[in-house]
């Protein structure tokens, strides 16, 4: 999905190094109904640990976490970022542009399987 945001992008103009994209699950504890959008940042670790970044999320969001549980992927989604061609490169003012992907799908992710 990454590849074909860029590549949509790269059609529409936008050169390669003005392109960030931006990958996020939705995910959710096995048996609960709240689903949290989570994207990874430098707090998670190296790469994009999506498992310590809903973990964090979590936490922060309700308190306590359910660690007898898996945890479920409901959604992914692709966003691109860009900065238009006429802004510095030094900017950082991003904006959102049409070329957004999404994809659903569901898996459970065991806890007690290493990474």
């Amino acid at each position: 999905m990454t590849q074909q945001v860029r590549v949509e992008l790269q059609k529409q103009g936008f050169e390669d190094h003005r392109i960030h994209v931006e990958r996020m699950l939705n995910m959710r504890f096995e048996g609960t109904d709240t689903a949290l959008m989570v994207v990874p940042n430098e707090k998670d670790g190296d790469g994009e640990d999506f498992e310590a970044a809903f973990n964090r999320v979590y936490k922060t969001e309700f308190g306590f976490l359910l660690d007898t549980k898996s945890i479920i992927v409901d959604d992914i989604k692709v966003r691109n970022l860009t900065t238009e061609p006429n802004e510095p490169k030094h900017t950082k003012k991003y904006k959102n542009r049409s070329a957004e992907l999404a994809k659903h799908s569901t898996r459970s992710v065991n806890p007690s399987t290493p990474n």
